[in-house]
């Protein structure tokens, strides 16, 4: 549900969203680890250091006044209610979460490290060529995926897209990234997973800032792509 999704981006707190689809608790997730993130950057400016656990950012591991960054009076657990995992880990932090299946180690395990995001954000940077059927708004064909991040796990794209106030990609696995323009009223999501220099994958519509999709998104399609040489554009 990309309300819900706009609202966690834009509001930066964990929520409940209405429904509880296995997708719509996979972006749940990941907006509920982009605010621990973000909590533990302002942790480790403030105090010069990483936290030991997680504990030190939530000491009642419940949102309340001393853990600002979660949903007040909501458990400080996964969207399948599973506890967090935190360990510090050659010189960084480890964040993870047990996932649908609620079991350690498997491999619906969705985890995180600053080192692998920046090694994957560097792997997909660059210049794209797209080619688009039925998406008329998209000026050109060429996408650029940024490494100057916008905000915590979120990354800048051009081209900016008249009427849409937010623009940014994400990886989401080592393989696949999520590229997203969002209106007031409606959104556009580019899903893509890469092999080699190409690109595949699907563009949806959904809803925007302010409401569920009531603006005018773009009707689905199949997208296809491959990596080309900036310098060329």
């Amino acid at each position: 549900m990309r309300y819900c999704r706009r609202l966690i981006a834009v509001v930066f707190i964990p929520m409940t969203c209405v429904g509880s689809s296995h997708d719509e608790l996979i972006v749940r997730n990941r907006y509920n680890l982009l605010a621990i993130r973000g909590a533990i950057r302002d942790f480790r400016k403030a105090q010069q250091r990483l936290p030991k656990t997680l504990q030190e950012i939530c000491p009642s591991m419940r949102g309340d006044s001393d853990c600002y960054f979660w949903a007040l009076g909501q458990p400080f657990v996964d969207a399948w209610q599973s506890p967090f995992r935190y360990a510090l880990v050659e010189g960084e932090f480890e964040l993870s979460s047990s996932g649908p299946d609620k079991r350690a180690g498997t491999a619906d395990d969705i985890t995180f490290r600053p080192s692998r995001e920046r090694a994957s954000v560097r792997s997909f940077a660059g210049c794209y060529q797209l080619q688009f059927s039925k998406w008329r708004e998209f000026p050109g064909n060429t996408l650029v995926l940024d490494t100057t991040e916008r905000t915590t796990g979120t990354y800048a794209i051009r081209p900016a897209i008249p009427g849409y106030r937010v623009a940014e990609w994400y990886p989401t696995s080592g393989d696949s990234v999520e590229v997203e323009w969002v209106a007031m009223h409606h959104s556009a999501l580019l899903s893509f997973t890469r092999r080699g220099d190409s690109l595949s994958g699907n563009l949806t519509g959904g809803g925007g800032m302010a409401s569920p999709g009531f603006g005018n998104p773009p009707k689905p399609e199949r997208i296809a792509g491959v990596k080309i040489s900036c310098l060329t554009r």
